[in-house]
């Protein structure tokens, strides 16, 4: 099937699932942030106007002449919202239909108030006070300085007395998809996996339709012994159900390193399968800004995408993209349709600058199917 063929099966997908809403439930953990969102200043105009950097090298070029000199940059917050990875997949998934419990750091005990706007599809368990992040947005991409110090108390003892082991099984037994995230930002993020596969997911019963996704967010800090050893982690869910790892290029390149140190790096398809055949894992899944590719056992695809000329949001992008892939997976669809729905998902969020509902998601599959048409029109005339 080709590209626009593609795109109007999902269509068609698209338009079944707002007739009949799935109810399958996903569980998401660990972590939530207070995200202020923000682009740094250039300069101001006489009449008042502001022109910002425009691109992350740009910025980068400014910095490198203020060393030595020191300097002081206008930083315009625009958005102050829920952040993390888990809430951020939690409000995808619940925006587009789908019950979901999100445990992790949304507050001591009860949720910090800007939590308290979370989607009402969401059953949200506050932990741990939020961490705090301020993204810098480029037009190719973005800059986040986080505030980690308040993590260093929270860990897989506290989730547990604080919500108990019994409520955690029942959670997990409930969840089709249970989707763990954000592994680079959390201090104590391999023993609360750890204690989550051997004190929850062990008790599980055996299912042929489970999936666990997994998304390890920038591990460039981790040491090449932390990052095989939660690999090596990862593997061991397979177990109890089928295991997808979520990667963007930077991640999978990050992870590459952790292996073959600084070997000359391939292409992103052959990076992918060379740490998808060191795992015990059903999916590798790998989205760069342009494209995207699924590796599984014995059969691979790679799509591309649809770039969004001029992005409202892109700061919680991933996170949508999981949530569109993870609506594939409960969904039961093959692999190419999976793909296409995480990059539907995080286009129509970076294009419109919130969550997309189900009829967002139609809606920028038109926009998509119309441009496709166009391309295939001038290709064949």
């Amino acid at each position: 099937m080709n590209a626009r063929g593609t795109l109007i099966s999902t269509r068609k997908l698209l338009e079944r699932l707002k007739a009949s809403p799935p109810s399958a439930h996903v569980f998401t953990g660990f972590d939530g942030f207070i995200d202020y969102l923000g682009k740094p200043v250039r300069m101001r105009t006489r009449d008042g106007g502001v022109v910002y950097y425009d691109t992350i090298h740009d910025f980068a070029e400014h910095l490198i002449d203020l060393s030595g000199k020191s300097g002081q940059i206008e930083i315009i917050t625009h958005t102050t919202k829920i952040g993390g990875n888990a809430p951020i997949l939690a409000e995808a998934l619940g925006t587009m239909g789908i019950p979901v419990h999100c445990v992790g750091s949304a507050g001591a005990g009860v949720p910090d108030p800007l939590f308290r706007k979370i989607n009402k599809n969401i059953t949200l368990h506050p932990v741990s006070a939020p961490g705090i992040s301020r993204a810098l947005e480029f037009s190719d991409g973005k800059v986040i300085f986080s505030e980690l110090s308040g993590f260093a108390q929270y860990d897989w003892a506290k989730i547990v007395s604080q919500l108990g082991l019994q409520q955690l099984r029942e959670i997990a037994g409930q969840s089709r998809v249970i989707a763990l995230v954000d592994w680079a930002n959390l201090t104590a993020a391999t023993s609360i996996w750890k204690g989550w596969l051997e004190d929850v997911v062990q008790f599980l019963p055996e299912s042929t339709d489970r999936d666990f996704l997994f998304d390890l967010c920038d591990p460039s800090r981790k040491s090449r012994e932390d990052i095989t050893a939660v690999l090596d982690l990862i593997s061991k869910f397979s177990g109890k159900g089928r295991v997808t790892l979520g990667v963007n290029e930077n991640e999978l390149e990050n992870l590459w390193r952790s292996f073959y140190g600084n070997a000359a790096a391939p292409p992103a398809k052959e990076m992918g399968q060379a740490l998808f055949e060191k795992m015990n894992i059903e999916s590798l899944l790998i989205h760069p800004v342009s494209r995207s590719i699924l590796i599984t056992r014995g059969y691979n695809v790679e799509m591309k995408g649809r770039v969004v000329s001029h992005p409202m949001l892109t700061t919680g992008g991933g996170d949508n993209f999981n949530a569109g892939y993870c609506l594939g997976l409960i969904a039961g669809v093959e692999p190419a349709k999976r793909l296409l729905l995480g990059m539907v998902a995080s286009g129509a969020y970076v294009q419109n600058g919130r969550s997309p509902d189900l009829n967002d998601l139609i809606s920028y599959t038109d926009q998509w199917i119309v441009e496709q048409e166009h391309l295939e029109g001038a290709a064949l005339a």
